[in-house]
């Protein structure tokens, strides 16, 4: 019994180690990262996939090791009883990030990039909102590790006092199984109806004979990289529906030349003014990694920084002050 044990412990570890291995490997042929697997629109981490992934690679160890220790004692047949609560769980971890990806696209429509950019949202992002960790967030965090903990403490029970020849995959504490279902409600919750939108700052310019001066014109809250708030500003009328304008030279050297942008994002910043102008944009973002900028007939009337998930917050919340912009990630 211990040598089975052991044995498919042994081996089970072996073969989602493989497994990963490989993913890794052919993820990394053009560039990527495995743990970008758990990253959702704008490349930002997501909660809800985190614990998707995490519950996915328990799961799987727990019936390979099960299974191999039947197959070392001589049972040669699958254990097809799966627990009920196991069904739940991973329901449970399929449907969260489905209706949390959802929301996001459907409030913010963002448009991802086929590449990372080039400075990746940090792991931690998935506990916070605004720069700040929310309770909604480490609670779902918190439960996600102590059941994943307990359950491994409950399998390693079973196949150490079980028969090992008909030992099969233990269920889930259904008490457990409702406070991780609470935990994901409030996760849920919160994104929905918990997470401030801020409006998104615009602006006007004037021109002197060395530089351009950005005047504050509409309400804005805007957020640094850690979302501390830099400043407010009153509120404008809505901007009146423009005919096309092109960007005038002094306008967009100073916008792509003269903010110390790296010779990449200079030629990303001229493909996208080029791409806008070409469609007959009167009014559209540039969306950077960490800022974006609001363009209206040619001139700069708005700019920001902050995570793309604060930028979608402002770009939608500035609808009503704006009416409609076409966004270009850059």
């Amino acid at each position: 019994m211990a040598d089975s044990v052991t044995l498919g412990f042994i081996v089970s570890a072996l073969v989602i180690a493989v497994i990963l291995f490989i993913t890794h490997t052919l993820v990394r042929t053009d560039g990527g990262n495995f743990l970008n697997i758990i990253r959702a629109d704008y490349w930002v981490p997501s909660l809800s996939l985190f614990q998707f992934l995490l519950w996915t690679i328990v799961i799987s160890f727990s019936y390979v090791w099960i299974t191999t220790i039947r197959i070392f004692e001589g049972n040669y047949l699958f254990s097809t009883a799966i627990p009920s609560n196991i069904f739940l769980l991973l329901g449970i971890s399929v449907a969260v990030p489905l209706i949390s990806i959802g929301y996001t696209r459907s409030t913010y429509k963002p448009d991802m990039h086929a590449k990372p950019p080039e400075n990746l949202p940090p792991f931690s992002m998935m506990l916070k909102n605004k720069g700040k960790i929310t309770l909604n967030r480490f609670q779902m965090f918190l439960w996600t590790i102590i059941g994943v903990v307990l359950y491994l403490s409950v399998v390693v029970g079973t196949v150490m006092s079980a028969d090992a020849f008909v030992v099969s995959l233990p269920d889930i504490d259904p008490t457990l199984l409702y406070l991780m279902g609470l935990s994901q409600t409030g996760y849920l919750g919160g994104r929905m109806v918990g997470e401030d939108k801020k409006t998104a700052k615009t602006v006007k310019t004037t021109k002197t004979t060395s530089e351009q001066k950005l005047v504050i014109q509409t309400a804005a809250v805007v957020f640094s990289e850690s979302g501390e708030k830099t400043a407010d500003v009153a509120e404008a009328a809505p901007a009146p529906k423009q005919t096309r304008k092109r960007m005038p030279e002094d306008v967009r050297k100073f916008l792509v030349h003269e903010q110390g942008h790296s010779r990449d994002l200079q030629d990303r910043l001229d493909i996208a003014i080029d791409k806008a102008e070409i469609r007959g944009f009167p009014c559209y973002y540039l969306v950077g990694d960490d800022f974006y900028v609001l363009i209206n007939r040619g001139q700069i009337c708005g700019v920001g920084k902050g995570s793309q998930v604060d930028i979608m917050h402002h770009i939608s919340d500035a609808r009503d002050t704006i009416g409609e912009a076409d966004i270009l990630q850059v």
